[in-house]
């Protein structure tokens, strides 16, 4: 299966929404009903994403957690990378992100 790259930018949309979406949750979760269990499949979503970013590099997961799952700045970024550099480097972790997430078996 071929995955272009506007499939890859609507997959890395998507998992960030749904991840900021459960994480918005929780947070009101514990704030207003500490008393109950948090929902079973958002603490399944919750550890294959962290599980997922485990298994990049740290530089790949501050690119996906500022960009994507706990957006910074736009800008973020320029104090790190040249442009060309951060999109490269943005396009790698996205596709590895999308690889372990979508085809890698968890351990």
């Amino acid at each position: 299966m071929t995955v272009t790259p506007h499939d890859q930018t609507s997959l890395i949309h998507f998992h960030a929404s749904l991840y900021q979406t459960v994480i918005s949750r929780q947070r009101y979760h514990q704030e207003v009903k500490a008393s109950l269990e948090m929902n079973p499949m958002d603490k399944d979503y919750l550890f294959l994403i962290h599980e997922t970013l485990r298994r990049l590099t740290h530089e790949e997961q501050r690119l996906l957690r500022n960009d994507f799952l706990s957006p910074l700045s736009k800008n973020w970024w320029m104090e790190f990378y040249s442009k060309s550099t951060y999109y490269r480097l943005r396009h790698l972790a996205v596709d590895r992100f999308l690889d372990c997430l979508h085809h890698e078996k968890m351990v």
